[in-house]
């Protein structure tokens, strides 16, 4: 159980930015527990406020971009306190330690928060039936409580929670409660309405783009063309008397784990004039030798580096009796991939003389708070970072470079500033999905199934991003798909070579999952066609139902594999001459596995017609939540089969915006079935795990359709 932290209202109140207090509740975590410090030195970090007026309040310290994460959260402790979503008010967390991990990626708000706010929620009632048990002299067992009201049956009375609010604040909070069984929920797995969908839909939610400050000027930014590169020299003398403009200034840039490039700022009354300002600037860049990058020489790069492994992770050997009588070796490539949310990147900043206060739509809080303190050098308690509403993130606003722009920015003019992206500087400056070249090999037995499997996966690693001179992928980006193998073969071996990236790269929704995903699956298909057996069938012969590997129990993998079969009716499909793909993947805690049928005889006159995907997420808080991301995962994983890369020259992007680099368009959408298999495992995660199976999904069934093997995206562009 987790420990409750008593302390004033009057502190409280403070810490919480609650403007009233009733009943006040701190909770601490070992959220990580790989990184967190004795429950002892933990401040509060999580807020129940429940006035004597009836208000509800909750805090969500988890970052909201159309995922459904606010009402997710508040979810999982008004099921166990008892309330129901409409009493509840929801409190967006500022960047602070005292909530835990606020990073919104990975697909872990529900995964690592599931037991200990219910806990929370369930702590908070126990106090109240408690108190109620006090006032009406009966048993605790004798009570139950719904919709924030004690009831107490024998004696058809009821108090409600407001009004045991001074009885319950002299409680000591209970060390151990009772959980709900799962069969008594009423708000966890059944449908509901996102809480913030009437502002969404009405305009009143406050994104990132919508914040105004009082006095707020507004800046642009022109940024180095190759993240390398320095400024040479600066004439801002025509964007000066650009009517409206304040200030032109050049801002180096700030290196690891920052990432800011060099740049040149422009400061005036509106966006429009700061963008029209831009084309006056005439700026010199030097590039510091590092022009000379291209796609073609990075993919050279890539290409020598897979012909010299450096670092093995899995090197499993196995006795066996089958005897090798054949082999197939094939080559698999992914670009560069940009994140291209609907929302650009956009900050507004106060910098005072010894404190700094940001508004920004970002997934890490805390981060950007840490971030602009060692920038500001100033204390981190001087920093405040409120969280907006995020028009898309998909990990690109994990990172703190544009809300660090505009603190610079607002330090040098002194004045409050909303600093404004561009699209052509979100797709030129970002932080890349990363490029990839893998190669696998395996030796086949009579039956045509694999006797050895050697996977060799090259990429630029994230890690650069954090630590200069990182080349070697950390064991964790491995361990999305590759390493972790499910599939019985007697003898594995997994290995990587060093390679030095040409860009910043940054997490795309499921990362490496992906590409080893689209290879994996897409060579798991060709052996299944070698050995003229059903994907299905080839893929559970591989499948020991006892085999764990990684946390994933392939048990649950054969049964998502099954229901797959069964929820898109494959066999008649296939017996009707459809061109049906087939892929699984696990990811995130969860098990996926997804059918894509597509008509057409080339690429040229391709249509995709349907996709069919299963998930086992294990518990999950709203189920049209999860068939949403699972819908968003496919047209995403079309995208960036069909048409996403980033092409490189003289070490600069190419491209700029959705002319060049595009997304799947309304015309060109398929029908998305979702089907979610309910078990009492532990969640797993929504957001990513749908996108790795889709691919290769697609790549299988392309060709079913045209007899040609696709082992390089996108296929289009």
């Amino acid at each position: 159980m987790n420990n409750q932290i008593s302390f004033s209202r009057r502190t409280f109140l403070k810490f919480s930015g609650f403007a009233a207090a009733g009943f006040v509740m701190g909770i601490s975590s070992d959220l990580d527990a790989k990184s967190t410090a004795t429950s002892s030195s933990f401040n509060p970090n999580l807020f129940l406020n429940i006035t004597a007026a009836g208000a509800f309040e909750i805090v969500c310290h988890r970052s909201e971009m159309g995922q459904g994460t606010r009402t997710a959260i508040i979810s999982l402790v008004a099921e166990e306190l008892d309330v129901s979503l409409d009493q509840v008010t929801i409190v967006q967390a500022t960047g602070d330690k005292k909530y835990g991990d606020q990073n919104t990626d990975g697909s872990r708000s529900i995964r690592y928060n599931w037991k200990r706010l219910r806990e929370f929620g369930a702590t908070a009632k126990q106090m109240f039936i408690v108190a109620a048990s006090k006032h009406f002299s009966c048993k605790e067992s004798d009570l139950n409580c719904d919709r924030g009201v004690v009831y107490y049956p024998k004696k058809s009375k009821k108090i409600a929670y407001t009004e045991l609010l001074d009885e319950v604040n002299d409680l000591k909070a209970p060390k151990d409660v009772q959980l709900k069984d799962p069969k008594d929920f009423k708000i966890i797995g059944k449908s509901q309405l996102l809480k913030d969908v009437p502002d969404m839909v009405t305009g009143k939610a406050v994104f990132g783009m919508d914040v105004e400050v009082e006095g707020m000027l507004y800046a642009a930014m022109s940024r180095c063309p190759n993240p390398h590169g320095v400024l040479e020299r600066l004439d801002g003398t025509k964007a000066l008397k650009t009517k409206g403009i304040r200030a032109v200034f050049p801002v180096e840039a700030i290196k690891q784990p920052t990432n800011t490039d060099a740049s040149v700022c422009v400061v005036g009354d509106s966006t429009y004039t700061c963008f029209k300002a831009l084309k006056e600037l005439d700026i010199e860049w030097s590039y510091n030798k590092h022009d000379t990058v291209s796609t073609k020489s990075f993919r050279d790069d890539l290409e020598k580096a897979l012909k010299n492994p450096s670092k093995v992770y899995v090197d499993k050997k196995s006795k066996t009796k089958a005897e090798v009588k054949s082999s197939l070796t094939r080559k698999y490539f992914t670009p560069f991939q940009v994140h291209a949310p609907m929302e650009p990147l956009v900050a507004v900043a106060d910098v005072k003389e010894d404190s700094c206060e940001i508004w920004a739509p970002t997934q890490d809080p805390q981060r950007l708070r840490k971030t602009i303190a060692a920038v500001l050098k100033i204390d981190l308690e001087k920093v405040i970072v409120n969280v907006t509403f995020l028009g898309g993130g998909f990990g690109r606003k994990s990172q703190p470079d544009f809300g660090v722009e505009a603190v610079l920015a607002s330090k040098k003019v002194k004045k409050p500033v909303k600093l404004v992206w561009q699209r052509e500087d979100e797709i030129r400056h970002g932080f890349y999905h990363t490029s990839s070249l893998q190669e696998i090999k395996a030796d086949l037995d009579d039956q045509g199934l694999p006797v050895s499997w050697d996977h060799i996966s090259v990429f630029p690693t994230i890690m650069s991003v954090f630590m200069p001179g990182a080349n070697t992928p950390a064991d964790w980006e491995i361990g999305m798909g590759a390493s972790n193998l499910p599939y019985n073969i007697p003898n594995v071996k997994v290995s990587t070579a060093q390679i030095d990236n040409p860009l910043k790269i940054g997490w795309k929704r499921a990362v490496c999952n992906i590409f080893h995903s689209f290879a994996i699956n897409t060579f798991m298909d060709e052996l299944a066609h070698k050995a003229k057996t059903n994907p299905f069938d080839y893929r559970l012969k591989l499948l020991d139902e006892k085999q764990e590997t990684g946390g994933y129990h392939n048990s649950r993998a054969i049964k998502v594999i099954n229901r797959l079969r069964e929820f898109s009716d494959y066999d008649n499909r296939i017996k009707n001459k459809k061109n049906v793909g087939v892929a699984y993947h696990g990811s995130f805690s969860s098990y996926v596995a997804s059918t894509v049928e597509v008509e057409g005889d080339s690429l040229g006159n391709l249509q995709v017609k349907d996709i069919h995907i299963v998930i086992d997420l294990g518990h999950y808080v709203n189920p049209d939540t999860v068939k949403s991301q699972m819908e968003g995962s496919a047209i995403f994983a079309l995208s960036l089969s069909l048409y996403g890369k980033i092409d490189l020259e003289k070490g600069s992007v190419v491209q700029s915006n959705f002319h060049d680099f595009q997304l799947v368009r309304h015309h060109e959408s398929p029908r998305v079935h979702v089907d979610i298999i309910n078990n009492q495992e532990g969640p797993g995660g929504a957001g990513e795990p749908g996108v790795p199976a889709v691919v290769p999904a697609l790549i299988n069934a392309i060709y079913l359709a045209t007899n040609k093997r696709y082992t390089e995206l996108p296929l289009k562009a």
